[in-house]
């Protein structure tokens, strides 16, 4: 195989203006991906200080279900901003705001519900409606999905903030100067 690529370079006339600037057109077309990709992947996978608005105390719905899905708990991230945001004097007393250095995914994922697909039978019959005239209409886009549980992840302040007093809000932020990681970070 090399032979036969050593063979068809040596006969490749380079005084031919044209083969010259398809191999340029080429090498510049391959410089060009290899630094949109890398671009992107350093994007993607470099990570940033954030600050993560944590709850403290339990929000609470007497009815169990709407509860799981609506209700943020101990520890959920109600938020994330960049690092350096201006949080205001009642949020600094209400919520736990600590750093964490995440990747673009983590960010991402630290915030978002748990989604489960919803059964057609579950499905109330103005929702059956409308879902069988879209997809009359649009075709099958996004299947119904519901929310399962408010957060999907959740700060570990169990194990990493055990001597955590909320009241200590109302005097200073305690973890302002600490650095935190995915570590901290527990799947529900």
């Amino acid at each position: 195989m090399i032979k036969r690529i050593r063979k068809i370079i040596k006969q490749i006339n380079y005084h031919d203006y044209r083969v010259i600037i398809v191999i340029s057109f080429l090498l510049i077309l391959l410089g060009w991906g290899g630094y949109v990709l890398t671009k992107k992947l350093i994007y993607y996978f470099s990570k940033q200080t954030y600050e993560a608005v944590i709850v403290v105390r339990n929000q609470y719905n007497p009815d169990p279900i709407q509860d799981a899905k609506t209700s943020l708990k101990y520890g959920d991230v109600l938020a994330l901003k960049e690092e350096g945001h201006n949080w205001s004097e009642i949020e600094r007393i209400s919520y736990l705001i600590i750093k964490l250095e995440l990747n673009r995914s983590q960010a991402a994922k630290i915030t978002q519900s748990k989604y489960q697909k919803t059964k057609y039978e579950n499905l109330t019959e103005e929702e059956r409606r409308e879902l069988n005239e879209r997809l009359k209409n649009e075709g099958l886009k996004e299947v119904p999905r519901e929310v399962m549980l408010a957060r999907q992840y959740r700060i570990n302040m169990e194990e990493n903030f055990k001597d955590f007093d909320p009241l200590v809000l109302l005097h200073k932020q305690p973890y302002q100067y600490q650095v935190y990681d995915w570590g901290v970070v527990e799947r529900k």
